[in-house]
């Protein structure tokens, strides 16, 4: 058998399932601890990987990478018992949320290559100065800090109603809290929270870091907030907290009959009927158990 020696990390979705694969890439060092590790340089998947110990280099494509012909490249993808393999973690192509019996999305990446999570937390890696600027940052918004991220590049089935928002938002703030509102520029402005849509990703990020509490939807800042230890209420419709939750947060899922529909829909359902069905009182009450 041929020994592991080169993989090429193509990343395969948005930037939640970018950081997703990040555990899988920590297994495959522990198991071959000599492998390199090449990973296809995009501007998303250099922003979200950047001091990442575990790739050796970014890379603009396999080529000159990979020595075994283009049309042999897909039957050695995933197949760690091979010299050079590509490692393309498409695992939403599963319909995870779809499955008999759902696995989580970091487990299900490393069963595609055989092997086992440390852990269920992404992994993100920063530079000492990033940390001081979140830092600094942090102190000028004031404390405590409670990071908000409201809208979805991904699916709008995902999202919530901007005015339950602002209601939860102004229970918060009457208690003394900071909202910062994270995510693209031109998601909506959730009035009372303050607007910094738009930051780079890993300045948003490392912000989130400094927070107390993260609020939202299941997206890349639900896996943050987790990988950093920051306890979370996370709203749940057109996907499920099975494959893209986490248990020590409080995770809100209606479990409708339709319910999760991510894999079938995306942004297809005119009713969006399990975020009705969540109240700012709910969601209230989940921050509330969650600061007790």
């Amino acid at each position: 058998m041929p020994s592991l020696k080169t993989i090429y990390f193509k990343p395969w979705g948005g930037l939640g399932d970018i950081l997703l694969a990040t555990p899988a890439l920590q297994a495959i060092k522990e198991r071959y601890p000599e492998v390199r590790i090449y990973c296809r340089d995009t501007p998303l998947s250099r922003d979200l990987l950047a001091y990442n110990p575990h790739i050796y280099q970014f890379v603009a494509s396999h080529k000159g990478l990979l020595k075994t012909p283009d049309d042999k490249l897909n039957r050695i993808t995933n197949r760690l018992e091979q010299a050079e393999v590509v490692f393309y973690p498409c695992y939403g192509k599963l319909m995870p949320s779809r499955m008999d019996n759902p696995q989580h999305a970091i487990l299900l990446i490393c069963r595609m290559i055989s092997l086992t999570p440390l852990d269920n937390r992404v992994r993100i890696y920063f530079s000492a100065d990033e940390e001081a600027q979140a830092k600094d940052m942090a102190h000028e918004l004031g404390q405590p800090l409670i990071a908000l991220h409201a809208q979805s590049t991904c699916a709008k089935n995902k999202e919530w109603y901007p005015e339950r928002w602002e209601q939860v938002v102004g229970w918060l703030s009457d208690r003394g809290f900071k909202v910062v509102q994270l995510g693209a520029a031109g998601e909506a402005p959730i009035a009372g929270a303050v607007n910094l849509l738009g930051q780079p990703i890993r300045q948003a990020l490392c912000l989130l870091k400094q927070a107390r509490y993260f609020l939202g939807i299941e997206s890349v800042f639900n896996h943050a907030a987790h990988s950093f230890g920051i306890p979370g209420v996370v709203l749940f419709g057109a996907s499920t907290p099975a494959v893209w939750g986490y248990e020590e947060s409080a995770n809100i899922y209606k479990k409708l009959v339709c319910q999760p529909c991510l894999d079938l829909l995306h942004d297809k359902c005119q009713v969006r009927r399990c975020m009705q069905q969540i109240t700012p009182d709910e969601v209230i009450q989940a921050l509330s158990s969650l600061m007790s």
